[in-house]
């Protein structure tokens, strides 16, 4: 499902590694989150999953979607909340929304653990968890009136194929393009394409190892040639 030899190249070579064990099969291709066909564009509408303290992808989707655009930041830990304001100096821009919401496959009451370099969804019962709430992705738009959906980012410490699950609608109607952290557990390599092509057979698929940490592999999913102007709205 892979498109293009280094999308291909780069997928063979983080399976080849982890059977091994040896990242000298690892190799940098591409930044981050930067990504052309799948990049944020001026009047799009982005979910941005797992935020945290302030990635520098939200303040470049707020950029890049200009003041036509829509951004709804999800993060669940409240403590990454006040830290983004603050870093914002209380000026969080008017097309950003910050949403106290991880994002989930329905609703509920999950816990949080506030790690040091990342915060995850847990079971409530976890001893240290924090309570934290939960939605899938189709509920908050069919609450929030949210028409349109042009670009998903999801970096969710393993709650990635939960959220998709939650999303399936969404997907199916808008086919928005895809930046999806593809790393936190060993079968999201496989499961998330996969799941994705079944739900939009059309999704064209590339794969990347950014760097400088080449252990955070990052899947992005496009349908080649469609816009949102048209995109069949069923």
């Amino acid at each position: 499902l892979m498109r293009g030899l280094e999308s291909r190249t780069a997928f063979a070579r983080v399976v080849k590694a982890r059977i091994t064990g040896d990242s000298a099969y690892l190799a940098p291709t591409g930044d981050m989150y930067g990504h052309f066909p799948t990049d944020a564009a001026t009047g799009d509408t982005i979910i941005d999953g797992g935020v945290f303290r302030l990635e520098e992808e939200l303040r470049d989707f707020s950029i890049a979607a200009g003041t036509t655009g829509k951004i709804f930041a999800f993060e669940p830990e409240r403590g990454n909340l006040l830290r983004i304001r603050d870093a914002m100096r209380g000026h969080v821009p008017a097309n950003i929304t910050l949403c106290e919401l991880g994002l989930f496959s329905d609703r509920r009451t999950l816990g949080i653990s506030d790690g040091q370099s990342a915060s995850a969804l847990v079971a409530k019962a976890v001893p240290g968890a924090s309570p934290c709430q939960v939605t899938d992705l189709d509920t908050f738009a069919e609450e929030n009136a949210v028409s349109r959906i042009d670009l998903v980012k999801l970096d969710i410490e393993g709650a990635e194929i939960a959220a998709l699950v939650g999303a399936r609608k969404t997907l199916r109607r808008h086919a928005p393009k895809l930046k999806i952290s593809a790393y936190h557990t060993a079968d999201h390599l496989w499961e998330i394409p996969l799941f994705l092509h079944a739900l939009v057979p059309e999704y064209a698929f590339e794969f990347r190892t950014p760097a400088p940490d080449l252990v955070e592999y990052i899947l992005f999913a496009y349908v080649p040639g469609r816009t949102p102007q048209n995109i069949p709205n069923t």
